[in-house]
């Protein structure tokens, strides 16, 4: 039988007054997750902002290895989804997400995993980022490696790529995927299809009428498969939306006045696979930049009730 569980964390003032979030299996046992552990939490200890996860504690030496982090109420995004009945409000949601990510890369990291299943929503609603086993630091995500970690439908190609290089530009990728799962009721078509030539459906087709075409447009546009036609960083990410809300220039910022989720219904949820690890491939030889497909020419209007979140 496995070892059993570490007890709960206890506070230094007696009090327990967090739950442990512990990760335990047989692969914990090897050298590799012992440092991993040790890893996500000295990246997480850099940290300190409201809107990602807070470590309490690390035990690398045990069998299994764990780590402890602050017990977070509420749910996960990707739970919400998939229970098909709420609708999530992007424009409530990314902007505290975008400053949360923001100060992971102002720190010199990058998370690397951005998806529903790591963003918690609390009881208020507003989103708090975990699960930074895949961060790493900025310069060493430049170089690229014979694997990775990617998820299906989030992951960046250039985390798919053996000539692919990391940087600001893949979360904005993975934010921009996470509002295309939120308003098209699916995740993106995986970069790992798409750099073998599968067709992937533009944000301003597969959610058309659920935000104004010029935000849909953002988000195609940071989605596209060539890191370089990409927004290079989260403030102009922030900027691009903030412009096609109809705003100003300046990078939006989070809004706590608005909830996050309503209770509306949604598109059909899909299922939410793994991060997993993946031997990064030579994409095939082209002319040209790998780009998304070309979003049509004619839209029908946005729907009624959109409006920009003034920060």
């Amino acid at each position: 039988p496995p070892p059993p569980p570490p007890p709960p964390f206890q506070a230094e003032d007696g009090i327990r007054d967090n739950i442990p979030s512990l990760v335990g299996s047989e692969m914990c046992i090897r050298d590799r997750a012992r440092a991993a552990f040790r890893q996500e939490a000295d990246i997480l200890r850099r940290l300190d902002h409201p809107g990602i996860v807070r470590p309490r504690a690390l035990e690398a030496a045990g069998t299994p290895p764990f780590l402890v982090l602050e017990w977070l109420s509420g749910t996960s995004l990707d739970r919400v989804l998939a229970g098909g009945k709420a609708m999530v409000s992007i424009e409530a949601l990314l902007p505290p997400l975008l400053e949360a990510v923001d100060h992971v890369h102002a720190a010199g990291f990058l998370h690397r995993d951005l998806k529903p299943g790591n963003v918690q929503l609390l009881g208020d609603g507003r989103p708090v980022l975990i699960d930074f086993g895949a961060a790493l630091a900025i310069d060493a995500a430049a170089s690229p490696k014979q694997t990775g970690q990617a998820t299906p439908g989030y992951g960046a190609p250039e985390q798919y790529s053996d000539d692919g290089r990391e940087g600001p530009w893949t979360d904005v990728y993975g934010l921009a995927a996470i509002a295309y799962r939120i308003l098209a009721g699916t995740a993106p078509t995986p970069a790992a299809r798409r750099i073998a030539g599968e067709a992937s459906v533009p944000a301003a087709e597969a959610a058309c009428g659920m935000a104004p075409s010029p935000v849909l447009a953002a988000i195609d546009r940071a989605l596209e498969l060539d890191p370089a036609m990409r927004p290079r960083s989260i403030a102009e990410f922030s900027r691009t939306l903030s412009i096609a809300w109809g705003g100003s220039s300046e990078a939006i910022l989070p809004e706590p006045a608005k909830p996050a989720i309503t209770a509306t219904a949604r598109p059909a949820a899909d299922n939410y696979p793994p991060t997993e690890e993946v031997t990064r491939i030579k994409p095939p030889s082209r002319r040209r930049p790998l780009r998304l497909d070309p979003v049509p020419p004619s839209r029908p209007a946005p729907a009624p009730g959109l409006s920009l979140i003034h920060i």
